[in-house]
This record gives structure tokens, C-alpha cells and sequence, in this order.
């Protein structure tokens, strides 16, 4: 993980996820992608039901699921992130509906993906994320029922990967 994906989770965590820990709930956290390949998002998420999921066993895997299908009931999780992941995901769209639809009403889905950057096959590397792909996954999810709202997008211009990030929220 390079250290503007780092450093913009760290912002997702203060503006969006503290408020909710100061309510006095320990939040339920997946994050999707989370082998650790160069550093994790798990030390951002101290005192949180943390658990780190990805398609093969390794560190900071908690839990190997592939496909489009975790093990995990319809709004069963508060927060869902994804770092550095989705460029690698081959049908990213299929992966953030299962992200729909394990979010409980009222939870936040962090992603962070590169809108520029070198090819890094890892498996492989198949996109990039503009201005406004976090609009469309938002419309596609909606379109395939559920209550999804863009909450905030942008684009870190620091760093050769200039982070896209989306953040949304699912509708009580």
C-alpha cells in the first residue's frame, strides 16, 4: 500500500467512522482486498470488529472468499473498505453489489483505487478510476436495489497513483 492510499483512509476514518465509535458501538469492519502485500488498513481500525478479506490466505487475511459471494448475512457490517483493490478486481461492479448488500442500513463503503499509474499485475491489472466512476457504481447499484448514495468522491492528486476515492452510504 502506497502511503497516499494509507493517509486517505486515515481522513475516511476521522470525518466518517469516529463519530460513530464515540456512540459507543464497536463497529463491525470488512475490508475487502486486504492481503498485505505493503501495509494494511487494519491499524487504522484499532478498537473496531476488524476483519480483513481476500481471495487467497495470507497476512492480514482473515477470511478467503472468492467470487462474488462472503459469508456474510444481508446488513450485517457496518463499515466495508477497499484499498488498492479494485484495479486488480476483474468485476469490481459484482464485487461492490456483494458490498451492498452485506452493508447494514446506515453503514459506509470506503474504496480507494488509482485513477493513473503503471500497470501492477498482482494478479492483474485491469482498471482505473475516474472522476466519475463512483457516480456509476452508485446508479448501478441502485438500479439493482439498493438504496445507495454517493457521499463523497475525489481525486488526490498527490503520488503517481493519484488515489480515486468514493464514499458512500446506504439509506435506513
Amino acid at each position: 500500500m502506497h502511503p497516499t492510499a494509507y493517509e486517505n483512509c486515515v481522513k475516511f476514518y476521522k470525518k466518517y467512522v469516529v463519530p460513530l465509535i464515540t456512540s459507543g458501538v464497536i463497529l463491525k469492519v470488512i475490508d475487502f482486498g486486504a492481503y498485505d502485500v505493503n501495509g494494511s488498513l487494519r491499524p487504522i481500525f484499532q478498537g473496531c470488529d476488524y476483519k480483513g478479506l481476500d481471495m487467497t490466505n495470507g497476512p492480514n487475511v482473515d477470511i478467503v472468499s472468492v467470487g462474488d459471494k462472503t459469508p456474510f448475512e444481508d446488513n450485517s457490517v457496518n463499515i466495508i473498505t477497499s484499498s488498492s483493490n479494485f484495479e486488480h478486481d476483474d468485476c469490481f461492479w459484482m464485487t461492490f453489489l456483494e458490498m451492498c448488500r452485506i452493508l447494514k442500513p446506515g453503514g459506509l463503503i470506503y474504496i480507494n483505487a488509482p485513477s493513473t499509474g503503471p500497470y501492477h499485475g498482482y494478479p492483474g491489472d485491469c482498471w482505473r478510476f475516474y472522476a466519475d466512476s463512483w457516480k456509476g457504481l452508485a446508479k448501478w447499484a441502485n438500479k439493482n436495489g439498493y438504496n445507495i448514495q454517493l457521499a463523497e468522491s475525489y481525486i488526490d492528486p498527490r503520488g503517481d497513483w493519484r488515489d480515486s476515492v468514493g464514499i458512500f452510504s446506504k439509506s435506513i
